[in-house]
Order: C-alpha cells, then structure tokens, then sequence
C-alpha cells in the first residue's frame, strides 16, 4: 500500500512539475516542446503513468495471486520469458 502510494505521488508531483513548466513558458513567451529534453522528459511521465494506471489496480486489488507472481518473477530471472 505503501508503494502505491508513494508512486502516486510521484506521478502527481511530476505533473505538477509539467503543468510549471508549460505555464512558465507560456507567461515567458517561450515555445513548448522545443528541445529533444522537453520530449524525453513529456514521454517519461506520460510512460510513467501509464504504468502507474495500469499496474496498481493488479496489486492493489489482488487480482494476481502472489503465487502467480512469484512464477513470472522466476520465469523471468530465468529467461523463460
């Protein structure tokens, strides 16, 4: 729970951090997007919370037992993915 949480904040706190960058480029008369670090940096959060969105609810609400995930944990370290 505790994971979830602090992730949630993260993904808010990296919104946050958009919407002052957008608003201090608009007053500012600056473009938006106009370096390769602006898109990289839109993308990461963008990723970011669309794996927030997607993995939480898995976990959250135990869809997937712990058994299962302790397969695919080990499926992976073994490169039987």
């Amino acid at each position: 729970m505790v994971h979830m949480l602090l992730h949630a904040v993260a993904l808010f706190l990296g919104s946050v951090g958009i919407y002052a960058a957008f608003k201090f480029h608009n007053e500012s008369g600056i473009d938006n997007l106009y370096s390769l670090h602006s898109w990289v940096g839109l993308g990461t959060i963008c990723l970011y919370g669309i794996q927030v969105m997607h993995t939480n609810p898995f976990y959250f609400c135990n869809i997937v037992s712990y058994e299962d995930h302790k397969k695919k944990l080990l499926a992976c370290v073994t490169m039987q993915v």
